[in-house]
């Protein structure tokens, strides 16, 4: 029993700090258009769910001047400022920081579009928040790091990863699994390149609050079986993944659109970033399932409590992030 509880306590734990970075890959976004020779306008949004948001600000080279601004403007889920800067130098070979990321888990993008039209995209984290313009010119080059932020988002998502644990804890057969897996796939692809471009629009708090509802409905399903209930998530899980899919779906589409996505590549960003959240994905899975192999190896015998265990604390977390993100309402 003692044991039990141990589990409990270390997996509710982790959820309330993974609550706390659930949305620490939502990053910051500088857009700098050259509108003249020597003058640049600049966009950095900065997203509310951040909260260490007050001191993260970007640093311009020091032979820039401020001549207009900032003015800020407030969206949903983020806030926008609005400057204009005079660089009698110009940009190419200089460097800008993003300062304040140092002291935080967030990331800042930024994309520079110049008078030709050529555009670069950086990316500035807490271990390098400097970047230099001129490095990255090449669309297809920049466009990649929206897989890489694909990877994160999925990875850092504790949210998404516990359904595709319920998912797993739920069901035993292969085959039904890839199946299930597979319908949560199609479906979340299909809500977020129709959220990232706009053609659906739901505010984020209710999102947040169905996903956290759709781990916390899968572990209940999960007790149900235990019991001997034959429910339709227990007969046709795909069906549920399905559903609940196209809304987990939305919720990425919300992190891209905070990421931002240039027009000049705005296919190719998108289509990579959803590659990103799939790869990521499967890499969760393949974790998964080789710690379930290895615990299979040396564990001489296969413990009923140990799964409903997971599955409470997989129930409670959600349960506490539904309340929460209810009250966000």
């Amino acid at each position: 029993m003692n044991s039990r509880i141990l589990i409990i306590v270390v997996l509710l734990l982790y959820g309330f700090c993974a609550n706390a970075i659930a949305h620490s890959s939502n990053p910051f976004y500088l857009e700098i258009t050259q509108a003249e020779e020597f003058i640049f306008d600049a966009r950095w949004k900065v997203p509310l769910s951040s909260d260490k948001q007050v001191d993260t600000v970007p640093r311009w080279p020091d032979s820039c001047r401020l001549l207009g601004g900032p003015t800020s403007l407030s969206l949903e889920g983020a806030t926008l400022q609005t400057s204009r800067w005079l660089c009698q130098k110009g940009l190419n070979g200089l460097t800008l920081s993003i300062d304040g990321l140092n002291n935080s888990r967030a990331e800042a993008i930024i994309v520079f579009r110049n008078l030709n039209g050529e555009i670069e995209t950086h990316t500035a984290r807490s271990f390098h928040p400097d970047i230099t313009f001129g490095a990255n010119t090449k669309p297809t080059l920049s466009a990649f790091g929206y897989f890489i932020s694909g990877i994160e988002h999925i990875l850092l998502g504790i949210d998404h990863l516990l359904f595709v644990a319920a998912l797993m804890l739920l069901i035993q057969r292969w085959l039904t699994l890839i199946k299930t897996i597979t319908a949560f796939t199609i479906a979340h692809s299909i809500t977020l390149i129709a959220g990232a471009l706009s053609w659906i629009s739901l505010p984020s708090a209710p999102v947040e609050a169905i996903i956290a509802l759709s781990i916390l409905f899968l572990a209940r399903e999960y007790w149900l079986k235990r019991n001997g209930q034959i429910t339709l998530s227990i007969s046709h899980p795909w069906l549920v993944a399905l559903l609940f899919g196209l809304v987990h779906g939305l919720g990425f589409a919300g992190a891209l659109q905070e990421v931002g996505i240039p027009d000049e590549y705005r296919v190719t960003a998108l289509l990579l970033f959803n590659l990103g959240v799939e790869a990521g994905q499967l890499m969760f899975i393949c974790a998964v399932l080789g710690v379930m192999r290895v615990y299979r190896l040396i564990s001489d015998s296969q413990q009923v409590w140990q799964m409903q265990t997971v599955n409470y604390a997989i129930g409670s977390i959600a349960a506490f992030w539904m309340i929460q993100r209810l009250a966000n309402f």
